[in-house]
This record gives C-alpha cells, sequence and structure tokens, in this order.
C-alpha cells in the first residue's frame, strides 16, 4: 500500500464535525471517507485501504474505545486516533489503558497535530 492508494477514515455522528474534517482533508489532499456509524465503517473495512482512522469516542452505536480494542483483537492495526468531544478523565485513562496513544480534543483548535499524526509512516506501507 502506498500513501495513494490508502484513505483517511473519519467516524463522527456529528454530520458538521465529519464534514469540516472531510474539507481539512481535502484541502490537504489527504484521499478521506467518512462515517456516521461504527457499523457502516466495518461493513466498508474490507474493500480499502485504511491510511489511519479519526473516531469520535462516543458513537451512536457503541464507543471509539470499543472499536479500537474489537479492531485490535482481529489484528487490524492501523493507527487510530479518538476525538473526543468533552473532557472526561475517565474516558482519557480508558483509552491510554487499552492502548490509544493519540487522542484530541474537539474542537480542534490547531488541526497541525492532526495532520501530522495522519501524515505519519505507518510500517505496513513500507513493505
Amino acid at each position: 500500500m502506498t500513501w495513494g492508494e490508502s484513505v483517511v477514515c473519519i467516524l463522527e455522528a456529528d454530520p458538521a464535525v465529519r464534514d469540516s474534517l472531510e474539507i481539512l482533508m481535502d484541502l490537504s489532499n489527504i484521499e478521506v471517507r467518512g462515517y456516521s456509524t461504527i457499523q457502516s465503517f466495518l461493513l466498508s473495512l474490507a474493500s480499502q485501504n485504511v491510511r489511519c482512522l479519526l473516531c469520535e469516542a462516543e458513537m451512536p452505536d457503541g464507543s471509539g474505545i470499543q472499536l479500537f480494542t474489537h479492531l485490535r483483537s482481529k489484528g487490524v492495526d492501523f493507527p487510530f486516533a479518538l476525538l473526543m468531544s468533552e473532557h472526561k478523565p475517565l474516558t482519557y485513562q480508558r483509552a491510554i489503558k487499552v492502548g490509544i496513544e493519540y487522542i484530541y480534543q474537539k474542537p480542534l483548535i490547531n488541526p497541525a497535530g492532526l495532520l501530522s499524526f495522519i501524515r505519519q509512516p505507518y510500517s505496513k506501507e513500507l513493505s
């Protein structure tokens, strides 16, 4: 997989936030696909090369932390970032405990950190 063949996936229930993140990716020349539910993302997972996943902590059909642990249990290891709309220390601690390394607070005041996460080298692309 190369950068040009991979896609950034955004799981965000709020259409305005999802649209804003998609516009940010488009303006940065990054291929992106947005999803409003975890289920819709999982149904499309096999048909795409995921560069990384940006997932809201609390989705209508589950939590971002649950999705992360599910993906890892299935051997899916692309980079994962959790997006939090509220400061919840227990959710943050739980995310760290299960292995989520990238957590971003919304609204994104300065998207440079998120773009840096997206552009980081992904070891599967090197093989």
